[in-house]
C-alpha cells in the first residue's frame, strides 16, 4: 500500500496524474490508516524541495487546485527561506483529508482582510539578557559594552554581543553564583568555566557558579535550555530543571522545563545521560527523550527537528494543536493569546523565526482552519 500511495503522491506532485489515478489517490487519503503515509510522504518531498516557497496568492491558488481536483503549479524562488506549502498544512487531526479533497475554500467568513487584521504586526525576539552578579546588582546584556564587563572571583566575565564567557584564572576559587535570565521574546547565550556553552530560550533561566570544585559541576535552569557540556570525566555534569535531575560527563541535549508544558522533557543528541525525577531513573541514548509529569517515560525516537528548531533559528511544529503553537509564538512574540473560537486541528508548519508575527500567522491562515486577529499586543485566535 505504501509503494503504491507513493506512486500516486508522485504523480500528483509532478503533475502527471490522470483522474482516474487522482480520484483513486483522494480515496485513499480517506482512509485514517493512511494518514501517516501521506504526511511522511510530503514531508519528504518538501525536505527535497528546501527552496520552494509561495506567496499568499500562489499558496491559496495551490490550495484550491488541491481542493478542486486540479494539479498543482509550482513556482521556485527564494523568499526568506519560507516553506508556505498549503498541502502540508492540510494535514489535520479527525477528517482531515476529507476536507482537503472534498472542501472548498471560504473566503467571506473573515470580515477584515489581512492587511486590517495584521495592521499591528509585532517583531520578532532577540539576543537580550540580564546577568545578575553574585552581589544581586544586574548588568543589562544587550546595551552592556562589548569586552570585559566585571570579575567575579578568579574568573573574568567577557560579553561577546549575543553570548558571555567565563574565564578561570589563576588563583583561589570562590563559591560565587551568577544568574542569566532571559525575558520573553529574548534568547542569550554563554560559555561557561569549564567550555560548557549552553543556548537560553525565550522566558528561561540558568544560575550557575562562576567556577566549579574539583567533584562536580551543577547548574539549575527555569524554561528551556540547549547543552553542549565539556567532556571532564572527573567531573560530572548535573542539571536541576523544575523537578528533573539530568546527570552527564559529556554530551548535547535539550531540556524544556517550562511550568505551562505539562511535562520536563530532556532530549539528547550526543552521548549518555541520565535522568531521575518522581523516584525513577532512566538512562537515555541519542535520539530517545525522557518525559518527566506524573512519572518518568522515556521516548525511543524524539522528533529531533522539532526539539532543536528553536536552537537553528525557525518554528517547527509537527501535528501541533493551537495551544501548543500559540504557547511558542506567546514566549517568543511577547504577546498575549486570546481564544475566540476553539480550533480542534493539527497543523504542520515551518518557518524562520526571524520572521514578523504576521509571516507566521499568515502562514497558518493558509489552512482556511484558523484566522488571526492583531491588537496590540494581543493576538486573537479565531475561526
Amino acid at each position: 500500500m505504501f509503494d503504491r500511495i507513493r506512486y500516486l503522491f508522485g504523480l500528483y506532485m509532478d503533475k502527471t496524474i490522470s483522474a482516474a489515478e487522482e480520484k483513486e489517490l483522494a480515496e485513499l487519503a480517506l482512509d485514517p490508516g493512511n494518514k501517516d503515509i501521506l504526511l511522511r510522504l510530503e514531508q519528504e518531498y518538501w525536505e527535497k524541495e528546501p527552496l520552494v516557497a509561495m506567496e499568499e496568492e500562489e499558496a491559496e491558488n495551490f490550495l484550491s487546485g488541491i481542493l478542486d481536483g486540479r494539479q498543482p503549479v509550482i513556482r521556485k524562488f527564494h523568499w526568506k527561506q519560507l516553506v508556505a506549502a498549503a498541502s502540508i498544512l492540510l494535514l489535520l487531526a479527525a477528517g482531515g483529508y476529507l476536507m482537503l479533497f472534498n472542501r472548498s475554500v471560504d473566503k467571506t467568513k473573515t470580515p477584515l482582510s489581512q492587511e486590517q487584521r495584521f495592521r499591528n504586526d509585532v517583531n520578532p525576539g532577540k539576543y537580550s539578557a540580564r546577568l545578575m552578579l553574585a552581589d544581586s546588582s544586574i548588568i543589562i546584556l544587550d546595551s552592556a559594552a562589548i569586552g570585559e564587563l566585571t570579575t567575579q572571583g578568579n574568573t573574568s566575565v567577557i560579553h561577546q554581543g549575543n553570548r558571555l564567557i567565563y574565564e578561570e584564572r589563576a588563583g583561589a576559587k570562590e563559591v560565587l553564583y551568577n544568574t542569566i535570565t532571559t525575558a520573553k521574546a529574548e534568547i542569550f547565550a554563554t560559555e561557561l568555566s569549564d567550555g560548557t556553552k549552553v543556548w537560553l530560550n525565550a522566558a528561561s533561566s540558568i544560575r550557575f557558579p562562576v567556577s566549579f570544585n574539583d567533584k562536580e559541576r551543577r547548574v539549575e535552569i527555569t524554561g528551556e535550555a540547549y547543552f553542549e557540556v565539556a567532556k571532564d570525566v572527573s567531573r560530572r555534569f548535573t542539571v536541576l530543571a523544575n523537578g528533573a535531575e539530568v546527570e552527564v560527563l559529556g554530551t548535547h541535549f535539550n531540556i524544556n522545563a517550562y511550568t505551562n508544558e505539562g511535562a520536563v522533557r530532556t532530549t539528547l543528541l550526543e552521548g549518555k545521560v541520565r535522568v531521575s525525577g518522581k523516584g525513577t531513573v532512566a538512562m537515555l541514548k541519542p535520539g530517545q527523550q525522557a518525559r518527566l509529569a506524573a512519572g518518568l517515560e522515556v521516548i525511543d525516537h524524539a522528533d529531533l527537528e522539532n526539539v532543536m528548531a528553536w536552537r537553528n533559528g525557525r518554528f517547527y511544529f509537527n501535528n501541533s494543536n493551537m495551544e501548543v503553537i500559540m504557547r511558542e509564538v506567546e514566549r517568543w512574540y511577547d504577546v498575549e493569546v486570546e481564544y475566540q473560537d476553539a480550533v480542534p486541528h493539527l497543523f504542520v508548519a515551518k518557518i524562520p523565526r526571524n520572521e514578523p508575527i504576521s509571516e507566521l500567522l499568515k502562514l497558518l491562515e493558509l489552512t482556511d482552519r484558523v484566522h488571526f486577529k492583531i491588537e496590540g499586543r494581543k493576538i486573537i485566535v479565531m475561526k
